[in-house]
């Protein structure tokens, strides 16, 4: 059994962005400069097995993690629609089960507003602990001798790109912002009114810098300027991975970590920037659902790439037997342990869901949430709807426009087609048919997700995904 268990999960952390993995195909149609140098991330791999072709289940941060911590599809965890609905009361995560073994649990992440108490996330999390590395490091060292599962989630590969702030990144937040409006030929911003929910931790400078940053790069794809923000987007990994995580892993090994835990690696969803997709939260193309998965640990097999397809919902299941606690039937997905150890052909199918609307309606739905001083009780205000399944070859996608009310449906086969340009339906129509069919749970399921709950609680949703860039004008 491991004693100490460790789950990193890199927020908008395509797998390609990984100067190692391989298979590069989707990321080199673009024009950029940046190379993927991740000295760190390529350290970490070679002490483990990485899969590079995981497939999320959600393209945003909320309903990923609730499939990476519980093992569970979005329609059975009971967040789909952003953050609009809380996990499920009766679905349990990773936290809990270990716990349950006698583990200290502990969870530190960027972004508390998603990742804790407003959505569920904290139920059996011992420690708690908000943007702060430093705090983490001390709770490791104080849980020395005790056995410990920890979730450490890094948002810095996230908008704006490579960089969490004047706290942590000082002058180079400054200037990398002036740079980047400086390219979009943009003007810096001022703070907003009083009616713009903001965060106050935020000093006038750094939320100027923000606006800016987020405006400048709006404008650069507005223009199709898509390239240089794929290269903007890869500097940031780069920056996030010299620096951050270059000191988180320094800091585990100093505690004996890196030499005596299980640890696994993954990112919750990608980045895209495409005529057909802005960022990642208003597509499921390839780009944005394909995240890397490292195992590391004594079991593990080092310095390995497997090519086969695994799913984010098998991270949980893989964690608990490896770690010696056992496996639950609670889960939809499965454990990779046999993968790890003989490459067992898996033949897995991914599903993924995104419920997209204007975030202009969402700013407003927000804003009337605060104003009455909880969430307020609406059908949706999502725009559409995005499914998909995938397997070792194929991936069918559905895209249902909510308010006219029409779908349109498509084929890839992602072997021949990796950057999912044509639509092969018509030629290979028993593909298309046998996927189809494995969507029918999500288009059974009653629900948009799990019962609201929580009193004054939208003006930190508001502020958080302001902060983060979804909602600004």
């Amino acid at each position: 059994m491991a004693d100490r268990v460790l789950l990193m999960s890199i927020d908008t952390l395509r797998s390609d962005a990984i100067g190692v993995n391989p298979f590069r195909d989707s990321i080199s149609r673009f024009d950029i400069e940046s190379c993927s140098n991740t000295p760190t991330l390529d350290l970490l791999c070679s002490l483990g097995t990485l899969f590079p072709n995981c497939q999320a289940q959600a393209p945003y941060t909320t309903a990923s993690h609730g499939s990476m911590l519980t093992g569970c599809w979005p329609y059975n965890h009971g967040i789909r629609e952003y953050f609009f609905t809380p996990l499920r009361a009766e679905v349990q995560t990773l936290f809990t089960y270990f716990k349950r073994a006698g583990y200290v649990t502990i969870l530190a992440t960027d972004f508390p507003t998603l990742i804790g108490p407003i959505l569920g996330f904290t139920e059996d999390v011992d420690h708690y602990v908000d943007e702060d590395d430093d705090v983490l490091g001390d709770l490791l060292r104080q849980h020395s001798h005790d056995k410990v599962f920890c979730f450490w989630h890094f948002a810095d590969p996230h908008l704006p790109y490579g960089m969490s702030g004047f706290e942590r990144d000082g002058s180079h937040f400054r200037k990398e912002s002036e740079r980047v409006m400086q390219l979009a030929e943009f003007e810096p911003a001022t703070v907003p009114g009083e009616d713009w929910l903001l965060e106050s931790n935020r000093s006038e400078e750094e939320r100027e810098l923000r606006l800016g940053y987020y405006t400048a790069t709006e404008h650069l794809y507005d223009s199709g300027q898509y390239d240089l923000l794929m290269d903007l987007y890869l500097r940031g990994v780069e920056r996030f991975d010299q620096t951050r995580l270059t000191g988180a892993v320094e800091t585990l090994r100093s505690l004996g970590w890196m030499e005596t835990a299980l640890i696994a690696v993954t990112g919750d969803h990608g980045e895209e920037h495409s005529a057909r997709g802005y960022e990642h939260f208003n597509s499921i193309w390839n780009g944005v659902t394909n995240v890397p998965l490292l195992f590391i640990g004594s079991d593990v097999p080092e310095n390995r790439i497997d090519p086969e397809m695994v799913r984010s919902i098998d991270i949980a299941p893989t964690l608990l037997q490896l770690a010696g606690i056992g496996l639950t039937d609670l889960m939809d997905g499965i454990s990779l342990y046999q993968r790890l150890r003989s490459k067992v052909p898996l033949g897995l199918v991914s599903l993924c869901e995104a419920w997209f609307g204007d975030y202009l309606e969402a700013r407003d739905y927000l804003n009337a949430c605060h104003a009455a001083g909880h969430l307020l009780d609406v059908p949706s205000i999502a725009k559409r709807h995005l499914v998909s399944v995938r397997d070792g070859r194929w991936k069918y996608l559905v895209h249902r426009d909510l308010s006219a009310g029409t779908e349109e449906r498509f084929l890839f086969d992602c072997l021949a087609d990796v950057n999912e340009s044509e639509d092969v339906k018509d030629r290979f129509p028993r593909a298309a048919e046998s996927l189809s069919s494995e969507l029918a749970p999500i288009w059974s399921a009653a629900t948009r997700g799990g019962e609201r709950k929580g009193k004054a609680i939208t003006a930190d949703i508001a502020s958080g995904l302001i902060d983060m860039g979804y909602l600004r004008r």
